[in-house]
């Protein structure tokens, strides 16, 4: 995103074919900073079991201009659908 924003919510739509454990582990930071490929930023939301959606609604917002999904561990593949961020300029 150009700017910072107050998130309110996201929508994680994984891939509806297969692999849907393929996501399991995956961590969302959002934050202002690149340092650590965004990694430093806060761990806003974790996706415990694989589903076809994972949605997370921040209460309170969250303000941030990156968000950064990561797959912990070697050898792991990230397949998505599609990610939807949701909210309004700071």
């Amino acid at each position: 995103m150009l700017d910072s924003f107050i998130i309110t919510n996201i929508n994680i739509y994984n891939r509806g074919d297969c692999c849907p454990e393929r996501i399991n582990g995956l961590k969302v930071h959002i934050g202002n900073s690149l340092d650590n490929n965004g990694l430093n930023n806060p761990l806003v939301g974790q996706i415990v079991h694989g589903s076809p959606t994972f949605t997370q609604t921040f209460t309170p917002h969250v303000k941030g201009r990156y968000v950064t999904l990561f797959l912990p561990g070697l050898l792991k593949y990230l397949t998505l659908c599609e990610v939807e961020v949701y909210g309004y300029r700071a």
